[in-house]
């Protein structure tokens, strides 16, 4: 099913972002900062999107991994897991991030 997504809700649209968060299905988005200093916690429907601080350090839970598509500097990078799978404590540095998309 590629039906286009709703326009959702965008989250951290003040961050100065390299890496957004885009959820496909319905699935609760953590991102931890630095000393655990909690960024977002939230259920994101399809659409929503959350634009990650472009800081160090930053690590992404999430309900299902299938469901959360990474995008950096706007080039889709694959999803944050599989699909109906938790996802915990990944990291969202870019090179990490890009790395993630260089291995499919």
């Amino acid at each position: 099913t590629n039906a286009p997504l709703p326009e959702g809700h965008k989250y951290g649209v003040q961050n100065n972002s390299r890496i957004t968060l885009l959820a496909h299905k319905p699935t609760r988005v953590t991102v931890l900062g630095p000393n655990q200093r909690l960024l977002i916690d939230r259920q994101l429907q399809p659409g929503d999107s959350y634009l990650v601080p472009n800081t160090d350090g930053l690590t992404l839970s999430t309900s299902d991994g299938g469901a959360l598509e990474l995008l950096l500097d706007g080039n889709p990078m694959g999803y944050a897991g599989r699909n109906g799978l938790v996802s915990e404590g990944m990291s969202l540095n870019p090179q990490d991030v890009a790395g993630r998309g260089a291995h499919g």
